[in-house]
């Protein structure tokens, strides 16, 4: 019986601090902003307010899930205020790779004269936001331009051949 207990005790005390390990509230004086804009430059994509009926309002964040920011919000507001405090806001930022590929997707089809070239652009700019190596890096960026300048798909897929074959 002894044993049994201490398996739940330990499976529980582990469901508590699992939500909890992946997620960060700071000490200090916020607004929504400046602690999105703090926490986005260590990783964190979830985030999450909560206020309390006397207005103390306190912030959570997380790069594991939104429950995980909800959590940490609500928990540290009723910490602070002793009420039992709700969500008022909540978002979830794009990855910094996914944003890369956006702006890549735009840039490069700002100007485009045929619509059936998009999904080349967006594949390549997937691509380009994955890289690491230099060499890929140039052939990206050079597949996008041909294909940003061409007219149909003929002339973009050998274009991309072409940058292929110039970097290998």
């Amino acid at each position: 019986m002894y044993l049994k207990n201490t398996k739940n005790f330990l499976l529980y005390i582990l469901i508590c601090i699992l939500p909890v390990s992946c997620t960060t509230v700071l000490e200090g004086v916020y607004t929504w902003d400046t602690f999105i804009q703090e926490r986005s430059s260590d990783g964190d994509t979830f985030f999450a307010e909560a206020k309390a009926p006397n207005g103390i309002i306190s912030y959570g964040s997380s790069n594991d899930s939104q429950g995980a920011a909800n959590n940490m919000a609500s928990r540290h507001c009723s910490e602070n205020s002793g009420k039992i405090c709700k969500i008022t806001r909540t978002i979830t930022l794009s990855k910094k790779k996914d944003i890369e590929s956006l702006v890549c997707t735009e840039k490069y089809s700002r100007d485009l004269k045929n619509d059936k070239l998009g999904p080349l652009i967006t594949q390549w700019c997937n691509k380009l936001a994955s890289i690491s190596t230099e060499k890929d890096k140039k052939i990206a960026e050079c597949s996008l331009n041909h294909i940003s300048r061409s007219k149909n798909t003929t002339n973009a897929v050998s274009g991309s051949k072409l940058c292929e074959a110039k970097f290998n």
